[in-house]
């Protein structure tokens, strides 16, 4: 099935974004079949440990665009033919909370809202996916 994308409207246009959680800091699965899209920004998300999260260790977000993942060779492949972004790979200034890079008005930037978006995606994937969602619309 492909993936939900967010379309969020910004001062240069419609963007189409793309997020990936995870627990670990492994790396972010890619699929052979998945298809990296220059234009498309993907927001993958460290979500800590569950003892982080009990913590109230906040997440950690890398905001890539498909460009960047094809150019800088981020997609790593490990035996068994599995495929995926790292995470020390991202683990830089520019990827490491670059909400800059959507393009959105600085004097309208609501991170917390932003954040909760993609939160609300992980939470809701699944069950929209499940039942052919459109995707999602973010004025």
């Amino acid at each position: 099935m492909p993936n939900l994308l967010i379309y969020i409207g910004t001062r240069e246009g419609i963007k189409k974004v793309d997020a990936k959680a995870g627990r670990g800091k492994s790396n972010w699965p890619v699929g052979e079949s998945t298809h990296i899209e220059e234009d498309v920004f993907y927001i993958l998300v460290y979500l800590q440990t569950p003892s982080n999260i009990k913590s109230n260790v906040a997440p950690e977000y890398f905001v890539v665009s498909g460009k960047e993942i094809l150019k800088e060779n981020l997609i790593h492949s490990w035996e068994g033919g599995r495929r995926g972004i790292k995470y020390k790979d991202l683990k830089k200034p520019e990827y490491e909370e670059r909400w800059d890079k959507l393009g959105l008005p600085e004097d309208a930037v609501n991170l917390s809202f932003y954040r909760q978006v993609v939160k609300i995606s992980f939470d809701d994937i699944h069950f929209l996916e499940k039942r052919g969602a459109e995707p999602v619309i973010v004025d």
